[in-house]
């Protein structure tokens, strides 16, 4: 994992090499945009640049993580209901669940859906600061089909600066290509309709700081976050019903987090004081979610 800052970002990496050092993580800090360019010859940064390199990164197949987590789902006998929508909650010691196909009758429910969470919560009272916003996934293509794989070692990185926050993957999901998006996006309702993407942020940084990438995309494809107004998470139980637990607003960043988000959903669920502090992930901490009354966590 590469972090790339410009020069007005050096207290951003002081900070972040004391939390790497904190936790024992191995890096590298790379002084020079020159140190940065013979390290990792696709890039063609300026020389006053900075960057933080972690070997231990990596990059997760979404397809294949999801698939292996609903593999364990079901043998440990959970049922999947696919394609079925969320009509109606109606909380109680037994909540009940009504979708456009059944009713469903549940102890304690954990509500994780996304962009429509908004809308589901807003019948329970609940109003969360939840804002839908559009990206699209991009993948360029190489020059060099060798020099951005993952076989050649070349990392998935991030380009931070004052107007944006700019990521690539090394190419593997489409050979010969690598993907390289913009983390910010623009505010849509859920069911927004597909524009073309504005793609000049990423062009900038591709023109600027990479060579052998064509500057033209090869593949588009929509994407959608969730965001707070932090873009920190929402885990946090219902203030009235504390047998509802929700889990939303994870901003673009939630993905890698799953298993450890999955456990501490599991431990909320089952009335269990959650091993981790995830105090900063209430949703009191928000104006007007709910008055007069506080999370009970």
């Amino acid at each position: 994992m590469l972090q790339i800052y410009p020069p007005d970002f050096l207290n951003t990496v002081s900070e972040s090499c004391q939390a790497l050092d904190k936790v024992g993580s191995r890096y590298e800090l790379l002084k020079d945009g020159d140190a940065i360019n013979r390290r990792f010859p696709l890039f063609n940064v300026s020389k006053d640049s900075v960057a933080i390199y972690e070997n231990d990164g990596g990059m997760l197949l979404a397809n294949k993580c999801v698939a292996a987590l609903q593999k364990m789902f079901l043998l440990n006998g959970g049922i999947l209901r696919d394609g079925e929508r969320v009509i109606k909650l109606t909380p109680g010691n037994v909540i009940e669940i009504n979708t456009d196909q059944a009713i469903y009758r549940a102890k304690s429910i954990i509500i994780a859906c996304g962009s429509y969470t908004k809308s589901l919560v807003a019948s329970l009272g609940l109003h969360l600061p939840l804002q839908a916003t559009r990206t699209h996934a991009c993948y360029w293509k190489l020059k060099d089909a060798s020099t951005g794989s993952v076989n050649s070692g070349f990392p998935s990185f991030i380009k931070s600066s004052n107007r944006n926050h700019i990521y690539g993957l090394a190419s593997y999901e489409y050979p010969g290509l690598i993907k390289i998006c913009d983390h910010e996006g623009i505010a849509v309702d859920i069911d927004y309709p597909d524009t073309p993407p504005y793609l000049e942020e990423i062009k900038n940084v591709i023109r600027n700081i990479m060579k052998g990438v064509d500057d033209t995309p090869s593949i588009v494809e929509s994407c959608l976050y969730t965001n707070t107004p932090d873009r920190h998470f929402i885990i946090d139980v219902h203030p009235q019903h504390t047998n509802i637990v929700i889990a939303a607003g994870f901003s673009g960043t939630g993905f890698k987090m799953a298993p450890i988000t999955g456990q501490i959903l599991a431990d909320l669920s089952l009335g269990r004081h959650p091993s981790y502090d995830i105090s900063m992930f209430r949703m009191s901490r928000f104006h007007g979610v709910i008055k007069d009354i506080k999370s009970s966590l």
